[in-house]
């Protein structure tokens, strides 16, 4: 804390209502992962993890088309808890940490020479940032890929030993969300281009040292490729990974424009998303940064399907370039009373997306926490339960190879053999329930008339049991 101690007394009354701030946003955070409703992708997360901990293998045992190391790195937590609730709790405190180790990165990002308040600034602007907000708190795979970009974005990677665990970080990042090639394709773009620049000193040497440094680059991503792929192979899962995780991405059908959810994020955030862009020309000789958030852009863009959690993977440089910007703008008014209008409109850009996060509140999980119950309550754990993407039945065994069923992925599966497979999966005798949500609906109509002649309701929830068989005489 050395950088508050020689602070004047200005810049240490900053310091403690920033650390204020932060502190009451930490509480906030605490708050809603008890109590914030449920996505369904977080419970779809913890089910893979909880299959993953009693032994399956993804992509052979059941279907999975995000990264396979998420699962891995949730299983520990299915594995010791044996409570659902409390197995959610957990998984979001690790995004927490996750996340509080990210916004430490984009502190380091600023040299250590700058004052507290340039250095703090780029926190503060994460912080308020809606759309990072809410996806980080959430169980996904984007949040530990968040902190690994965040890791190489902070590391100097001239040195081939350092370029070789940049490579590492980001071939990790991969098989968390494939949707990091954009930023780490800006990076490598980054890279090229300084690494260009420092040629022609001693031009023997130079290349020499180019050639070693993307070596050790190559090298580093390569490590995660060929673990996952030996580790597939040898638990006889290699096709079932290609399928799911390569030829199944490829195909996608689903595609919406990129402005569904990067609109709401521009309304809520207008004061960071124009900062970071015009930050972004203002700082424009931090090529590597630069490089790595333009393809990040891109990305959205060109991606057929954009989710809000996708912008976790802007949101640290965004913010960077926001505060680069601020304090670009600062610097270049001399009247005081002009200084205190724009500290005076920044601060009331924050407040939207400050209540927009408050409103978060209301949003409790106590409606699917009873479904949960009811589901754990009424089956034994050895039973399986059909779920289509209400999330409910995450702590059980599944009927079917697809545990979540929703438009997107049905869109890529043959009508008639799915209403004959969730049919067999319904008359297993193994199967003693199901959940009948909305997405339940969508079904084949075989499959649903099937459910309505063999089960029946369970008394809670949205659960179905199995009708017992009929006595023979």
């Amino acid at each position: 804390m050395k950088i508050i101690d020689y602070a004047g007394s200005k810049e240490r009354r900053i310091a403690a209502g920033l650390l204020l701030f932060g502190a009451a946003y930490l509480l906030l955070r605490l708050y809603l992962i008890r109590d914030r409703t449920f996505d369904a992708d977080e419970l779809e997360h913890l089910h893979g993890a909880w299959l993953v901990a009693r032994g399956q293998v993804p992509f052979r045992d059941f279907f999975e088309h995000h990264g396979p190391l998420f699962p891995y790195l949730l299983a520990p937590l299915a594995a010791f808890i044996d409570d659902p609730i409390r197995a959610v709790w957990s998984a979001r405190l690790l995004m927490l940490a996750l996340t509080a180790a990210t916004m430490r990165m984009l502190w380091g990002m600023t040299e250590p020479r700058r004052p507290l308040l340039e250095r703090a600034l780029p926190v503060l602007l994460l912080c308020s940032f809606t759309t990072f907000a809410d996806k980080s708190l959430e169980v996904r795979p984007d949040v530990p890929a968040m902190a690994l970009l965040s890791m190489v974005l902070l590391g100097d990677t001239s040195a081939p030993r350092r370029r070789l665990a940049a490579g590492l970080l980001l071939g990790l990042a991969f098989f968390f969300t494939p949707k990091i090639v954009y930023p780490a394709a800006g990076l490598i773009i980054g890279w090229l281009i300084s690494d260009a620049g420092g040629q022609g000193v001693a031009p023997g040497f130079a290349w020499k040292d180019f050639l070693r440094r993307w070596a050790c680059f190559f090298l580093g991503a390569a490590i995660p490729f060929a673990g996952l792929a030996l580790y597939f192979l040898a638990r006889n899962g290699g096709r079932a990974f290609y399928e799911c995780f390569y030829l199944f991405n490829r195909r996608f059908r689903a595609g919406f424009p990129f402005t569904v959810f990067w609109l709401p994020s521009y309304v809520e955030n207008a004061a960071v998303w124009s900062l970071g862009l015009f930050g972004m020309w203002v700082y424009r000789k931090e090529t590597v940064k630069v490089c790595a958030l333009g393809a990040a852009a891109a990305g959205a863009v060109l991606l057929p399907v954009v989710y809000a959690q996708y912008y976790l993977l802007m949101a640290p440089l965004l913010c960077f370039f926001a505060a680069g910007a601020l304090g670009w703008l600062s610097g270049r008014i001399r009247s005081r009373a002009a200084r205190l209008a724009l500290a005076l409109g920044f601060c009331i850009s924050l407040v939207p997306p400050l209540r927009t996060q408050l409103g978060s509140l209301r949003d409790t999980n106590a409606v699917q926490v009873e479904g949960i119950a009811c589901v754990m309550s009424r089956t034994a754990p050895q039973d399986r339960v059909f779920d289509v993407w209400t999330g409910e039945s995450f702590y059980r065994p599944h009927a079917y190879y697809f545990w979540f069923l929703h438009d997107e992925v049905r869109a890529m599966l043959e009508p008639v053999r799915l209403e004959k497979e969730i049919v067999l999966a319904l008359a297993d005798p193994r199967c003693k329930g199901l959940v009948w949500g909305g997405y339940f609906n969508t079904l084949p109509a075989g499959a649903l008339d099937y459910a309505r002649r063999n089960y029946r309701y369970g008394g809670c929830g949205r659960l179905f049991l199995k009708k017992a068989a009929p006595a023979k005489p």
